[in-house]
């Protein structure tokens, strides 16, 4: 077989291997990036750094050339999507030690073996065309299977890290790449390992050393394994840590309603105390105005109007907890200068929790609060109600442009707070306890919550 045209193919499909490895790296980031765009010009990058690596003089090894290849991958992405930097450090490094991992279990399962094979049929036949025929099977099928092997792991490790939208901490990040960086350090130890070998003796240690294929076969799998396990045990992780945080803020919350509901109990202590003592001032009011003293009535009645204004909430919802909840919210309001309107009737005729209502209304009405547009701030809360269907809505003016996270279906929010969010997550859950669910949508300058019950 010509050396010339064997040389040619192992070229052409080495940079083959190097335009579909950038297409590999594109399809592992296009779900944690703005734009999918953005991971199709980091995929690009990658093959174009590694194609001009290959064609300028020999200048580094292999492990240090696909290293600059991500490195300058990651830096075009990071230049287009500056977010979450740690996720985009995580997911190189990552790439980085499956595409070493990949290819050198594909060799050590398939291209050896099957290298042998080769061999063998090419001394059986002594035919010049049939080894040409196996060379290019050899040559795709150790392209094909490197390609698939990667897709089939980076397949694996996006349905399993599940929180793509989330800003991991840089500890986070350290610990998501430990077993990536073990990998590649072990396979560089492995490499060094052979070529020194090399040199002391002059033989190849895989036909040497019987165990050290199979040895370094079981090394592939179990790093990849280790990369997978370790995300796993980090959804784990998140998942048990945002429903501890979900529970302390629905308990904060929950401590807020029950400090609401003494104070409305307080304020029907009062009120029954005015009732009591209604006999009392309206003898006096009489005595008064026989006496002929208009401005002492007056003044009487205007301290008595306050003194019932004072316990007695602003809001009439038809039950305690709204009331007192939307009062509150109302005073807020007015000390903010946002007009606030409410039309919302509390369903007492069915089994609904005023709890659960309650944590809807005022972590909706926070919210609005936070994103109210102050050139023109109000908010609107109020409820419809179709037979079994309840539909609380808070609707308030907003300036800008309200961006969605597609996996939660909420707003994202630009606040670093690690209590700030569960709001939504308590909202949602207190809807599902009634068979519903939450809405947002944004209507040129206003901004609509909406939260629908079965109360069936």
């Amino acid at each position: 077989m010509n050396e010339m045209v064997a040389d040619g193919i192992i070229t052409a499909a080495m940079y083959l291997s190097i335009i579909l490895t950038g297409g590999c790296f594109s399809f592992l980031i296009k779900d944690y990036v703005k734009k999918q765009s953005y991971a199709l010009w980091a995929g690009m990058a990658y093959a174009i750094t590694m194609i001009v690596l290959k064609t300028v003089p020999y200048l580094l090894n292999n492990i240090a050339a696909y290293a600059l290849g991500v490195l300058a991958s990651t830096l075009v992405l990071c230049a287009f999507d500056r977010e979450r930097m740690t996720v985009k450090l995580f997911l190189a490094t990552t790439f980085y030690s499956i595409r070493w991992l990949v290819t050198s279990l594909e060799v050590s399962a398939v291209s050896l073996p099957f290298g042998s094979f080769v061999g063998y049929l090419n001394l059986k036949f002594n035919s010049v065309t049939l080894a040409f025929v196996l060379f290019v099977i050899q040559v795709l099928l150790d392209l094909a299977l490197e390609v698939l092997m990667m897709l089939g792991v980076i397949i694996l490790l996006n349905r399993y890290f599940k929180y793509k939208n989330y800003d991991m901490s840089a500890k986070e990040c350290l610990m998501l790449c430990i077993p990536s960086i073990c990998a590649v350090f072990g396979y560089c130890v492995k490499i060094m390992y052979r070529d020194v070998f090399h040199m002391q003796t002059g033989q190849e240690i895989d036909f040497y050393l019987g165990v050290y294929t199979p040895v370094a076969y079981v090394y592939y799998i179990c790093s990849i394994l280790s990369i997978l396990v370790v995300i796993i045990l980090f959804q784990e992780f998140k998942l048990r840590q945002e429903e501890q945080m979900s529970r302390v803020v629905l308990e904060m919350q929950m401590d807020d309603m029950r400090r609401s509901i003494a104070r409305v109990e307080k304020n029907y202590g009062e009120i029954r105390a005015l009732r009591h003592d209604m006999g009392n001032h309206i003898q006096i009011l009489k005595g008064m105005m026989t006496a002929g003293d208009r401005q002492g009535t007056d003044e009487y009645m205007i301290r008595l109007e306050e003194a019932y204004q004072s316990v007695s909430p602003r809001i009439k919802t038809g039950n305690p907890v709204t009331d007192i909840i939307l009062s509150e919210k109302c005073i807020l309001a007015k000390e903010k200068d946002i007009r606030m309107d409410v039309d919302f009737h509390f369903p007492s005729d069915t089994k609904a929790d005023a709890f659960d209502l309650g944590i809807i209304l005022s972590n909706s009405v926070d919210n609005a609060m936070e994103a109210v547009d102050y050139d023109n701030p109000y908010i609107s809360v109020y409820s419809k109600r179709r037979n079994h269907i309840l539909l609380i809505c808070v609707e308030n003016s907003f300036a800008g442009c309200l961006t969605i996270d597609e996996e939660t279906g909420l707003p994202k929010s630009k606040k670093k707070n690690e209590n700030h969010g569960w709001g939504m997550v308590n909202m949602r859950n207190c809807a599902k306890k009634y068979y519903g669910d939450i809405d947002i949508e944004q209507k040129e300058n206003r901004v609509i919550f909406c939260a629908m019950l079965s109360l069936k």
